[in-house]
């Protein structure tokens, strides 16, 4: 069961949000002729959260993800996992924000977790599926043994008596 220890590529990125589109396409104009991208985003980014961090967002998005925080698509920021460390996406995107420019900071990518870095989780799982099993098993026998009747109605009066 490899696949569940797959740790999936991930991006750090920056951005500048500005109004338009055509104002988006400036700036990336700028950025392309060699101006600073942390100091235009501190100087016309609109996103007063990561503008004095030089557009810098936190976390990472994951592959495949939407972007934490921001109502962008993962699928309008696929072109990044492809990007080196420092690129910029060609064309703004746009989210109900405004017009979002992105620049790749750092990227990792997918990885295979060793049995090393997981053999702990592992253990933990299968001795909580043993816990569980060995547990209904045992419910089953006191079950015929005391000729136990669970009402489970029961059980959801209980818990609605506390909302009244």
């Amino acid at each position: 069961r490899k696949s569940e220890f797959v740790e999936p590529a991930t991006v750090g990125l920056s951005h500048i949000v500005v109004a338009g589109e055509e104002e988006a396409k400036a700036v990336i104009a700028r950025i392309l002729d060699g101006e600073d991208f942390a100091a235009l985003a501190k100087e016309i980014s609109l996103d007063g959260e990561t503008k004095e961090q030089g557009g810098v967002l936190p976390g990472r998005m994951v592959q495949g993800q939407a972007l934490p925080g921001l109502e962008v698509p993962a699928v309008e920021l696929e072109a990044l996992f492809a990007a080196q460390p420092g690129d910029i996406l060609d064309t703004p995107v746009q989210s109900g924000d405004g017009y979002h420019i992105f620049r790749l900071r750092e990227r990792s990518e997918e990885r295979q977790r060793p049995l090393e870095e997981v053999q702990e989780q592992i253990r933990r799982q299968l001795v909580g599926q043993k816990e569980r099993e060995l547990q209904a098993e045992l419910m089953e026998r006191l079950k015929e043994e005391y000729d136990v009747v669970i009402h489970q109605e029961a059980f959801g009066a209980a818990g609605e008596g506390g909302k009244e």
